[in-house]
């Protein structure tokens, strides 16, 4: 057996283990894991290794059809069922509706839109089959995509680290996401599929210039490895080691918040301006995770916006951290409410 067909079990094995260690983990375990499976190569070889190793995990596929490629996604819907049949594996199907609609309800990009949707529908159907964790197929490379994304967009310590391994669903208590392959590059993922004979469905989308992330993917990256071999590498390890400060990060802000809230649920902003700058950041990010789950599309700027008018001297401002959530600014009081947009 080649070391490639042992690492990657190995590796979710061991990303198991660490899994299980969490406080209050093993039980979301216990109902077993709904995989999540685009078709393409990632998501393919994280099914194979779950299925080959010996755990006693019931396995469930789980296919969302974004309907965004019109025939290559149904094609890429009917590949998947086969490959659940084929392999014994019950498998449950989604597809989207009217995501042009919700992006432009939310002020999302349809990317996002089409995210919201997905995992919508994957913890819809974990609960569906009685399981508490959805394994996903990100990868080291993604976790490095990642990272320079958040930072071209501006971010802090939270963006910087990436991924969790396993974390919370945004807005669920009731399901886990669980990215096992997390230290895994692709490269290691190409030979174990060749090696194990898997087939597997190309997306076009992911060669598609006018996304910054495959802008990332086919030219930025390539060029940091031409400067520092093993970017990619360095990268997620650096979001690894990032995370346990970002959860300090985030404990110390969601404190200070609470130690701000007054009745009604506004917030002191005289009592703010009396933090650290460090924390005037980390009390505000605290703010949007309670009401949203997790801090995507927040940019940095916005949040420096944001300190700016609750510290300036203006009696009241409004700013827009994200697009469903602006921060309202009122005499000595300051709260958080949702942008609502017009069809």
């Amino acid at each position: 057996m080649s070391a490639s067909l042992r690492r990657i079990p190995l590796q979710i094995r061991r990303a198991l283990e660490l899994a299980l260690r969490q406080p209050g983990a093993r039980p979301f375990f216990s109902g077993g894991v709904l995989v999540a499976v685009s078709g393409g190569l990632d998501s393919i070889c994280l099914l194979d290794a779950l299925q080959a190793l010996p755990l006693p995990l019931p396995l469930t596929v789980a296919h969302f059809d974004h309907g965004l490629r019109g025939e290559a996604s149904r094609a890429d819907a009917g590949y998947v069922r086969g490959v659940a049949d084929a392999r014994g594996l019950p498998c449950l199907g989604g597809q989207a509706e009217a995501l042009a609609e919700a992006a432009r309800a939310t002020g999302e990009s349809i990317e996002m839109a089409a995210r919201t949707a997905r995992y919508a529908f994957l913890a819809k159907a974990a609960v569906a089959v009685g399981a508490g964790v959805i394994a996903l197929a990100h990868h080291a490379d993604d976790q490095a995509e990642t990272v320079l994304l958040n930072l071209l967009r501006g971010t802090g310590v939270r963006g910087l680290s990436g991924m969790s391994a396993l974390s919370p669903l945004a807005g669920r208590a009731d399901v886990l996401l669980w990215r096992p392959l997390l230290r895994v590059p692709r490269a290691d993922l190409e030979v174990y599929a060749s090696e194990r004979g898997l087939e597997f469905r190309q997306d076009a989308s992911n060669s598609d210039a006018h996304m910054l992330r495959n802008r990332i993917r086919h030219d930025l990256l390539p060029r940091l490895e031409s400067y520092t071999p093993g970017a990619r590498k360095v990268l997620a390890r650096m979001a690894e080691n990032l995370a346990g400060e970002a959860e300090v990060v985030e404990a110390a802000g969601a404190s200070a918040l609470d130690d701000l809230r007054r009745a009604g649920g506004s917030f002191d902003r005289t009592a703010f301006q009396t933090l650290g700058a460090g924390l005037q950041r980390a009390t505000l990010r605290a703010g949007l995770l309670a009401l949203r789950g997790d801090l995507t599309d927040v940019r940095a700027g916005a949040i420096e916006e944001a300190v700016d008018a609750l510290c300036g001297e203006a009696a009241s401002a409004e700013v827009a951290l994200a697009p469903d959530f602006r921060l309202q600014v009122a005499g000595g009081s300051f709260a958080f409410s949702r942008i609502l947009r017009a069809d």
